[in-house]
C-alpha cells in the first residue's frame, strides 16, 4: 500500500507527455517514503490495474480546461471521477473518466484519488513540451507534493 503518482501522457506529442514529465521529475528529485512515480503511458484502462494496491494516488495529466498554457489545477476526489467526462481532462480524458468509473464498479478504486490537470499549449506530433509547459513543470510537482502531503483534499490552483 502507499502512494502512487501516475503520469498518463504520450511524449511524443509535445506537452500530452506532461504527465510523464513530471514522474521522471519526481524521480530525479527523490519521492518521500512510501510513495512511488509510474509512467502510465496511454493508460486506458490499464489505468485500472496501475492504481491497484494503493492508498492514494494523484494522476497527472495534460487537461484541456481553457486556461492559459502551464495552467494546473489539482481537483479533488469527487471531481476526479467526473474528470474524464465532465471536466475534459486530456486527450485521454474519456478513458481516465471510464477507467476512474471501472474501478469503482469493481470495488478497487483507492479511497483517495486526486487529478493534477496541466494545460497544454500544443499536442501534435513532436518531442519536448512547449516552452510554457516547461516552465510549469517545477511548480506542477511542488503541487503533486502537496497535493500527497494534504489530508483536507483541498485543490491547488496555480494560473
Amino acid at each position: 500500500m502507499g502512494a502512487r503518482v501516475i503520469g498518463i501522457g504520450n511524449p511524443l506529442r509535445g506537452d500530452d507527455g506532461v504527465g510523464p514529465a513530471v514522474v521522471e521529475a519526481l524521480k530525479r528529485r527523490g519521492l518521500p517514503e512510501g510513495v512511488e512515480a509510474v509512467d502510465g503511458g496511454q493508460a486506458g484502462l490499464g489505468l485500472v490495474g496501475l492504481m491497484e494496491g494503493a492508498d492514494r494516488v494523484v494522476l497527472v495529466d495534460a487537461a484541456e480546461m481553457g486556461a492559459e498554457p502551464g495552467a494546473f489545477r489539482a481537483f479533488g476526489p469527487e471531481e476526479a471521477l467526473m474528470a474524464g467526462e465532465a471536466l475534459g481532462c486530456g486527450v485521454h480524458g474519456a478513458r481516465v473518466g471510464v477507467a476512474l468509473r471501472m474501478a469503482e464498479a469493481l470495488g478497487c478504486l483507492p479511497p483517495d484519488v486526486k487529478v493534477v490537470g496541466v494545460q497544454p499549449r500544443q499536442m501534435g506530433w513532436g518531442v519536448g513540451l512547449s516552452r510554457e509547459v516547461s516552465q510549469a513543470l517545477p511548480r506542477v510537482v511542488r503541487a503533486v507534493l502537496e497535493v500527497l502531503g494534504s489530508s483536507c483534499g483541498s485543490c491547488i490552483r496555480e494560473e
